[in-house]
């Protein structure tokens, strides 16, 4: 009969080795524990481990992600949460995906509330809240029984919560920015509106750093989109010389409005990432872009829900920041 001890004498490691691969352990590498479940499904020991460990029966969470117009940010996260699937497969844990547009916060609302009242199997929730107060107040009954991570947004204070800190990250932008820019120099912000996610934290920490510095700011203008944003930014560089510029959301679209020559002198640094944001960086037009770590994010998400469904660990309640990431031209991964 196959046990630990004689995997790990087949692998040349420690059986205390063999047993915290198997447990998912933070400390062992991703390549041992690849070592040890690909050999314990070599020689048939996977069905006593699973046996024993997992009770049998599969486990189902219910994973709610948000359909942004940011496409990168959308497929990032789906991303994350197919990794999830993908990694535990061995242990029948199912990420069933419920796909809502950003701007149908009702359905999401609508679809947790039937999933949760049919009496449908749910172990676990992931969840992007769009409409934060009454997605807690359909949640908070079942809480006791049911273990939920947000994302992204943070739902409440009674919920886990992984996600970037955006508030940080608008005032990366301005760091980046105020270093480019001399004392007295024009910086035009344009705030097209909240898009429920991240843009209202973005602007706030943006000009909560970019107002330390001795500039000439022009704004923040309230926007309606991209045409009226292309339309107010040819009118202002024509009133004035114009070396900087953010906008707290249609950034890459508002770019791609204006002719090469009206680059020319001046600073830009976006948020997020997508193929024309690295368009723009090839092509110099914005000096860089900081971005969100979403896929680490959900795959993060999902390793704390295996440790609570599998190893009966219990997560702390906490705020998890996942790190930002500036990209210049020189570090763009090319395709």
């Amino acid at each position: 009969m196959m046990t630990q001890k004689k995997i790990a004498e087949m692998l040349g490691i420690s059986r205390t080795t063999v047993a915290r691969a198997l447990q998912e352990n933070s400390s062992i590498k991703e390549e041992t524990r690849k070592k040890v479940l690909d050999l314990i499904q070599e020689t048939k020991y996977e069905k006593n481990y699973l046996g024993s460990s997992l009770a049998g029966r599969k486990k189902i969470v219910h994973a709610f992600v948000v359909k942004s117009k940011n496409e990168f940010y959308t497929a990032e996260i789906q991303r994350g949460m197919q990794n999830i699937q993908q990694k535990y497969a061995k242990y029948r844990l199912e990420i069933q995906i419920h796909l809502h547009d950003i701007h149908q916060a009702q359905e999401q609302v609508a679809a947790l509330e039937n999933i949760l009242s049919q009496e449908k199997q749910v172990d676990g929730i992931l969840i992007v809240p769009l409409e934060k107060k009454k997605i807690y107040h359909v949640i908070k009954p079942h809480l006791k029984k049911i273990p939920v991570i947000s994302l992204t947004m943070q739902l409440h204070s009674d919920i886990v919560h992984i996600g970037t800190d955006y508030h940080r990250q608008g005032r990366i932008v301005a760091n980046i920015l105020a270093y480019c820019l001399r004392k007295g120099e024009s910086l035009i912000i344009l705030d097209n509106g909240d898009d429920r996610l991240s843009t209202r934290d973005y602007l706030e920490g943006f000009c909560e750093r970019i107002s330390e510095e001795e500039l000439d700011i022009l704004g923040p203008y309230p926007c309606q989109g991209i045409q009226e944003s292309v339309e107010l930014l040819k009118k202002l560089s024509q009133e004035k010389k114009i070396r900087g510029v953010f906008s707290n959301r249609y950034a890459q679209d508002i770019m791609k409005e204006l002719p090469d020559s009206w680059f020319v002198g001046k600073h830009i640094v976006v948020n997020g990432m997508s193929e024309e944001i690295e368009q723009l960086l090839l092509e110099k037009k914005v000096i860089a872009t900081v971005t969100e770590e979403v896929y680490e994010e959900a795959s993060f998400a999902g390793k704390l829900l295996f440790q609570t469904l599998y190893q009966n660990k219990k997560i702390p309640k906490i705020w998890s920041k996942t790190n930002s990431k500036i990209i210049y031209l020189e570090n763009l991964e090319k395709k």
